[in-house]
């Protein structure tokens, strides 16, 4: 709901998050075209067609094995998006749990929960995410753990700030006076610190774990073979790229608008709030 009105009041007043949200939407429902039904089979290969340029059947070519690079693309972005949103959606919740816990507790608890969150914030992504993947080994369920070790300590760090706003607020004092419990004053007051930052937070740690696990599925620590992923087109792509363009520049260019679309309406959105 609060996304929607942020949509409403901003269609005229701001185009980036308008371009934004078109893109993305529109990489999201080819995601989903490719999770439901591609256009043609993504393994299917045919020695017969090597390495064939965009045309009427295959619209954006084959690759060394004949295979579909449209309908791959697409399979590829149904995995992006399900690692993406899972892992944003468990880390979400782990941070917010954390940093609310900590941030309306305080004392003792408070900061040492905080402490251990700002240990694993210090750490790389890459580096960290590499550190999971040596102890669980290669694959998707691997990259959405580290997505999500490396997610929670964000949404941990502004929910914390963002509840010791808002407890100690006027409004909440308020409430606090006239006998409001915990669960009212955290609903009603403190939630409207907490959620336009988070709004902000997720569509950045969306682009990131986008970009994170095409980073990891081209060094062949991500999605597996058969399936195919952004990273590893690009990676197989690159020993072919005098001889068949298409292969790579169709994989960067959908993670490219994958990013832009999801960064735009970020900046969209950041700028809408800062407004009010």
């Amino acid at each position: 709901m609060l996304f929607s009105n942020v949509l409403k009041s901003s269609r005229s007043k701001n185009p980036s998050l308008n371009i934004g949200v078109t893109i993305f939407s529109g990489m999201l429902i080819l995601g989903v075209i490719g999770l439901v039904h591609p256009p043609q089979n993504p393994f299917a290969m045919s020695i017969n067609h090597r390495f064939e340029p965009p045309n009427f059947t295959h619209w954006m070519g084959t690759d060394q094995y004949g295979r579909d690079i449209f309908s791959r693309l697409l399979v590829s972005l149904a995995s992006s998006f399900t690692i993406a949103f899972s892992s944003l959606v468990l880390g979400m919740l782990a941070g917010v749990t954390i940093g609310g816990l900590s941030g309306y507790i305080e004392g003792v608890f408070g900061e040492s929960l905080m402490r251990f969150v700002d240990a694993l914030y210090a750490f790389p992504h890459i580096l960290l995410a590499l550190l999971v993947l040596t102890v669980l080994g290669p694959g998707e369920v691997s990259v959405s753990i580290a997505l999500v070790i490396f997610n929670a300590p964000v949404f941990a760090r502004i929910t914390y700030g963002a509840v010791l706003e808002g407890k100690h607020s006027l409004y909440a004092q308020t409430a606090k006076c006239m006998g409001g419990g915990t669960f009212y004053i955290l609903r009603r007051h403190v939630s409207l610190y907490v959620a336009p930052s988070l709004l902000v937070q997720a569509t950045s740690s969306f682009s990131l774990a986008i970009l994170v696990e095409a980073s990891l599925s081209y060094l062949g620590l991500g999605v597996q073979p058969p399936h195919p992923s952004l990273g590893g087109m690009l990676a197989s792509a690159q020993n072919y790229l005098q001889q068949s363009y298409w292969t790579l520049i169709f994989p960067g260019l959908f993670l490219i608008l994958v990013v832009l679309g999801s960064n735009l309406s970020g900046d969209g959105i950041e700028g809408r709030f800062g407004r009010w």
